[in-house]
């Protein structure tokens, strides 16, 4: 599946194998036919991508906002894992919980920050062409 994201303008590619494809009568029919595992690893993709805005606006000063983000991020990350719980996805929360630690307790402008950010952003942008990036 490939789309566009608009607040970014670029484009964002999830790929999971074959998907089987097919009509709904209504919205209610098609949530209801999802497919967990599939869904949870597009939402996460998704996510991660939202995470990396969280760490960019932590970086640009906007920490009240980067941790809003960030938390909103977290609670979503945990309802999929708990709808369809994957190691992988573990392993994303825990690096979520260590960057809103980070937007929390640690000054984007100082050395330790610097660091930080770049190594989350580059994580975030892994994981958005690999489930095993976390």
């Amino acid at each position: 599946i490939t789309y566009r994201a608009v607040p970014d303008d670029r484009d964002v590619r999830v790929e999971t194998g074959g998907l089987a494809l097919g009509l709904t009568a209504s919205s209610a029919e098609a949530v209801a036919s999802r497919d967990a595992v599939i869904f949870g690893e597009a939402q996460s993709t998704v996510i991660a991508l939202r995470q990396q805005d969280a760490v960019n606006a932590w970086r640009d000063g906007r920490v009240a906002e980067a941790r809003g983000m960030a938390q909103q991020n977290l609670l979503q990350l945990r309802a999929i894992q708990a709808a369809a719980p994957m190691p992988t996805r573990a392993a994303q929360i825990a690096q979520f919980e260590r960057d809103e630690n980070a937007i929390s307790n640690v000054s984007a402008a100082s050395e330790s920050g610097r660091a930080y950010g770049l190594n989350a952003n580059a994580m975030h942008r892994r994981a958005t062409r690999s489930a095993t990036a976390y």
